[in-house]
């Protein structure tokens, strides 16, 4: 009977020094990493709150990449049509110098050779790639969009579209999606068609049809240009710019949230672990005083 007390004395310590050696480590491990939580057995309700955080997170990061790489390309754009709107607007005043009648035929087809270089811009423009990427194709990012049609002495007469209608989409928010495009066929063909004809009619020394109707011809087309820029460009661009901010702050709120759930409050972990230290130091000093006559007495 005596050697079962002693035995379940001796079990008793070693079990009460486990425990208190288990709480120790766990404190020691939260003051070291300044994380509350390092396994789901931690904290069950918290590790499952973390783990909803962390996921919407790396969703809301995912869409501010695409965000990033969408404000490029509509940037992109955005310089190409303000610069096919400044070449427009100096078509317009070739086009306004042409019509004057005192010009002489000489005159007029130094400003045609003027515009035909600028119907080569136009071209260059048109062309215009993002990366590897045509912007102004639709779908059709990989093939070039734009080609001149011309005649046996090289004269450009018209143009051919090789791209599509398509809108690229991209994820700019959680189960949100935006059109980054604008498809060529929105805005270079009646821009191609209005700088032929200025170029041909200063060509024929055509006064009248350049101020009867070319100019006319000019303005709407400079005012699709701007419609363009504004509604499908510069609208996208802000939306954009609101909707990072709103995932900025989401991010914030969420790595908040995160960090009172997953951190320790170190200066409470601090103090429960001098408490646990003293608790194990008692325990050993109390322990060593049962189990060294114990020891003694089963050498007897």
């Amino acid at each position: 009977m005596p050697r079962v007390t002693e035995r379940l004395l001796v079990d008793n310590f070693l079990s009460n020094i486990q425990t208190n050696s288990r709480r120790f480590e766990r404190l020691q491990e939260e003051v070291a990493t300044g994380r509350r939580i390092t396994r789901p057995s931690d904290d069950p309700t918290g590790t499952v709150t973390s783990l909803v955080l962390r996921s919407k997170d790396a969703e809301n990061e995912q869409a501010q990449k695409n965000i990033d790489l969408a404000a490029g390309w509509l940037n992109a754009t955005d310089v190409g049509l303000q610069d096919v709107s400044g070449l427009v607007q100096r078509v317009r005043e070739l086009t306004v110098q042409g019509a004057n009648e005192t010009l002489s035929s000489q005159e007029r087809s130094a400003l045609a050779a003027e515009v035909d270089q600028l119907l080569e811009h136009t071209m260059q423009i048109a062309n215009t790639r993002y990366g590897d990427r045509y912007i102004f194709g639709g779908h059709s990012t990989r093939t070039q969009p734009f080609t001149f049609q011309v005649d046996a002495t090289g004269n450009k007469t018209g143009w051919t579209y090789g791209g599509d209608d398509g809108q690229i989409l991209r994820h700019v928010a959680p189960g949100v999606t935006m059109s980054i495009n604008t498809p060529g066929s929105d805005v270079f063909p009646q821009v191609f068609d209005a700088l032929i004809s200025v170029r041909d009619d200063l060509r024929a020394n055509d006064s009248d049809s350049l101020s009867l109707n070319r100019l006319n011809e000019l303005e709407t087309v400079h005012d699709d240009v701007l419609d363009a820029l504004l509604s499908q460009v510069g609208s996208k661009g802000a939306r954009l710019d609101l909707t990072k901010s709103q995932l900025s702050a989401a991010r914030l709120n969420d790595a908040e949230v995160l960090s009172k759930t997953e951190d320790a409050d170190m200066s409470d972990s601090i103090i429960k672990l001098n408490a646990q230290q003293t608790a194990l130091q008692a325990a050993l000093a109390a322990g060593a005083r049962v189990v060294q006559p114990t020891l003694i007495d089963f050498l007897r």
